[in-house]
């Protein structure tokens, strides 16, 4: 297949040209500020005395596993690709992946499409042939996430009802998906709302690669995998509490309360926020521990978990972008719409 022309690169709407860009600025900056806050909550020099005490021989194990999980999810996008019949070489693929985790702190990681417009660049894959991948990922993370969180609920029964809400919509998103009539039911109905009837049969196309990939067994031999990956980083965060000498939290425990806030901060650019004083809340309300250890514990794991990724993605992208020649801005934001609006007008 022909890599598109750089005509093919320019973004379809210029004012839509940098909000990409702009999204992921805007994660940088509300970064910053949650850390600050957890500094002030904490009080800034007992924080500075905690982390200061930290074993910081546990960091590394802490980041090893953190790096388990990406490689393990790259198993899993490999295994999508061969789904979906889109040939990479193992490398390229590696690479576009990798480049994806710039992209973690983007509202509902919407910025890892960020792969699928890379996909297009380096092998001409449509991005509406390949983004099914990152919404199958997504799905499978979601899952392995709400499986995590059940491991604790006895820990914390009194907020089961977020874990069964979070599991009814998975579900019933998965049914939709499963049953053909349903989901094409589903799918023409976007097609009809305002604005979307460009895309009628892009949508289409989106949802026969949704099926193909959520199928029983591709979901549950995926859904599994995620479940080792994400439990890397469950693990890391009780990796992090021994280093703060909390051992009245136990491995369950540390699990639940990673899975938990990750749950909790799903609608947050990477769990930004939410995530961070959820993990601040469970470990002081569960390991009864000061603000200052329970901060330390938040901003160790979050910094091994999500800022460690960030970096990772950043240097990937720079360097993989050496031959590539990608600008941030011609990435279009709504998640690959001028690419849709390109393909729709080849088509017509």
């Amino acid at each position: 297949m022909e890599p598109p022309t750089k005509e093919a690169k320019k973004p379809a709407n210029g004012g839509k040209r940098g909000r990409f860009r702009r999204r992921f600025l805007f994660g940088i900056g509300l970064g910053v500020v949650v850390i600050a806050v957890i500094f002030i909550y904490a009080d800034v020099s007992e924080l500075a005395r905690e982390l200061g005490n930290f074993q910081y021989l546990w960091f590394i194990p802490v980041l090893a596993l953190a790096l388990a999980n990406y490689l393990l999810r790259f198993l899993k996008w490999e295994y999508f690709l061969g789904r979906l019949d889109i040939e990479v070489p193992k490398r390229t693929s590696f690479c576009i992946f990798m480049s994806g985790l710039l992209m973690s702190i983007t509202p509902g990681k919407i910025g890892e499409l960020l792969k699928s417009y890379l996909l297009r660049v380096s092998n001409g894959t449509p991005m509406a042939t390949s983004a099914p991948i990152v919404i199958a990922e997504r799905i499978t993370d979601l899952i392995a996430v709400i499986l995590l969180c059940m491991l604790g609920l006895w820990v914390l029964a009194a907020q089961i009802w977020i874990v069964v809400v979070a599991g009814a919509v998975v579900a019933s998103g998965l049914l939709a998906v499963a049953f053909r009539p349903v989901g094409h039911r589903l799918f023409r109905l976007c097609g009809k709302l305002p604005g979307m009837g460009r895309f009628r049969a892009k949508l289409d196309e989106l949802y026969e690669s949704m099926h193909s990939l959520l199928r029983p067994v591709p979901l549950v031999l995926m859904t599994l995998l995620s479940l080792v990956a994400w439990g890397c980083e469950c693990l890391g965060l009780y990796l992090v509490l021994i280093g703060f000498g909390v051992e009245n939290i136990g491995v369950v425990g540390a699990f639940f309360i990673y899975a938990f806030s990750t749950l909790i901060g799903i609608i947050m650019p990477g769990g930004l926020g939410l995530t961070d004083f959820s993990l601040v809340g469970l470990t002081q309300r569960l390991g009864s521990t000061s603000k200052a250890v329970a901060s330390g514990g938040a901003v160790l794991i979050r910094l091994a978990t999500l800022w460690f990724a960030v970096g990772i993605g950043a240097v990937v992208f720079f360097w993989f972008n050496r031959s590539l020649h990608v600008d941030l801005d011609d990435v279009d934001s709504a998640g690959g719409e001028g690419d849709l609006c390109r393909e729709e007008t080849a088509a017509s």
